[in-house]
């Protein structure tokens, strides 16, 4: 019996570590429109990946247990972006102006175009959002919805998430087994 359970306690702590990893779905863009992990070896914020379709974003640097996100949108003409972000832990920040996104990236930034610098996309100047552009989300959520108007250059946004200890997720775990294990010890 004690072998069965202690099997299922070293279960459980595998499947809540494998759980703390950062999350993102992204739902409700409109007809035509995608989202997607920037690949590319264009720098953003430029004005320079001109695709009207796509909501990007980057999985950025983990610092401690805070996760950052970019997303940004860089059409070759006015184009209209929704979407509604979950992620898999509460949102701790959002970022939007340049001043944020310079003095954030310092900490959070990475090679997003692959040229070796790390955090150039501050650099550019349109890095930022527009006066016309919504952000709307509560500070300790999961959910953000999004309403830009992009112009040709591109609007950008850093959302900073906590994640989740996977060491204190398997204490937990095994604190509830210990709990478990006293009261059928006291039943039998």
């Amino acid at each position: 019996m004690m072998n069965k359970l202690l099997a299922a306690a070293l279960l459980a702590c595998a499947f809540t570590t494998a759980q703390a990893v950062p999350s993102l779905a992204i739902t409700g863009q409109l007809a035509g429109q995608d989202n997607a992990a920037y690949t590319g070896t264009l720098a953003i914020g430029a004005g320079s990946v001109n695709d009207p379709n796509t909501l990007f974003f980057v999985q950025e640097q983990q610092v401690g247990n805070v996760q950052s996100w970019v997303f940004f949108a860089d059409p070759a003409v006015l184009t209209r972006f929704t979407a509604t972000l979950t992620f898999g832990a509460p949102i701790l920040a959002v970022y939007t102006t340049r001043t944020e996104l310079v003095n954030s990236g310092a900490t959070y930034g990475v090679d997003v175009d692959h040229d070796g610098v790390f955090n150039d996309y501050a650099k550019n100047a349109n890095m930022a959002l527009e006066v016309n552009d919504l952000v709307t989300y509560t500070p300790g959520g999961n959910t953000l919805s999004l309403d830009w108007q992009v112009q040709a250059a591109s609007d950008m946004m850093r959302v900073v998430t906590a994640v989740p200890e996977p060491g204190s997720l398997a204490l937990l775990a095994l604190g509830l087994l210990a709990m478990g294990l006293k009261l059928g010890r006291r039943r039998g």
